[in-house]
C-alpha cells in the first residue's frame, strides 16, 4: 500500500477540490488560486492547533525564571517557549504534574511573551506548539484543515455557491470528531469546563470549538 505524502501542497489542493478552483504547484505560484491560499493557508493552520488540544502538536517543557521579576502582583517570571500557541497545563512540581493543574488568575497569568505566577524555578508545562511539517499531521487535523481553509478561500475565488453542501456537511462531522478525540485522548479531568483551552489569543475573540 503507498503511504500517503502530505506536503503543504497536497492539503493545499484537496481545500481549492473542494471549492471547484484550479489546482497549483506550489504556495509560490503566479496565480489567482496560489495567492489566496498563501494569505490564509499558515493562519488557519495555526488556528485549528490552537482550538484542539492534538497529540501530535503536544509539548512538555520546564521552564526557568527570568532573571527579570515582575513590577508587582506576582513573584517570578517566564518567558514562553517561541513555539507555543496554546498553553494546556502548568504546574510546579513534575511529580505532582499528572495530578495537579492550576487554572490561570491567582496562580498564574500570561502576559504578553510570559507567565506571570508565584511559582518559583522552575515550573513545568504542557502546550501545543506550532507544527510546521505536514508529514507531522494526524489524518483528521490534515482533512479538518482543508475543509476549513475551503470554507475561508472559496468565496474569494468562486461564487460561494461553488462550495458543495456535502463540503460543508463534512466539515461540521470533522470539527465534531475533532472535538471528541480532544477530550478522549487524556484521562478523565474534574477541573472546571474550559481547563484545557487556555489559548494566548483568547483575549482577542479566537473561539475555542
Amino acid at each position: 500500500m503507498t503511504k500517503e505524502v502530505r506536503t503543504d501542497v497536497t492539503i493545499a489542493n484537496q481545500a481549492l477540490d473542494l471549492v471547484a478552483a484550479k489546482i497549483i504547484a506550489g504556495l509560490d505560484d503566479e496565480n489567482a488560486s496560489a495567492r489566496v491560499v498563501a494569505r490564509f493557508y499558515f493562519s488557519t493552520r495555526n488556528l485549528i492547533l490552537e482550538r484542539y488540544d492534538w497529540s501530535f502538536a503536544s509539548k512538555r517543557k520546564e521552564l526557568a525564571a527570568s532573571a527579570t521579576a515582575p513590577v508587582f502582583g506576582f513573584d517570578f517570571a517566564y518567558t514562553l517557549p517561541v513555539d507555543l500557541l496554546a498553553l494546556r497545563e502548568v504546574a510546579e512540581d513534575e511529580i505532582d504534574f499528572r495530578d495537579r493543574e492550576f487554572l490561570p488568575g491567582d496562580d498564574w497569568r500570561i502576559e504578553g511573551t510570559t507567565i506571570v505566577t508565584p511559582f518559583a524555578s522552575p515550573i513545568f508545562i504542557r502546550y501545543t506548539r506550532e507544527v510546521e511539517s505536514p508529514a507531522l499531521f494526524s489524518s483528521l487535523f490534515a482533512a479538518l484543515f482543508a475543509h476549513e481553509l475551503a470554507i475561508v478561500i472559496g468565496p474569494k475565488l468562486s461564487e460561494a455557491t461553488a462550495m458543495t453542501k456535502e463540503a460543508r456537511k463534512d466539515l461540521a462531522r470533522f470539527r465534531d470528531d475533532a472535538q471528541r478525540l480532544d477530550a478522549q485522548q487524556r484521562s478523565p479531568q474534574t477541573l472546571p469546563d474550559g481547563t484545557w483551552i487556555r489559548s494566548r489569543r483568547t483575549s482577542s475573540g479566537i473561539p475555542g470549538l
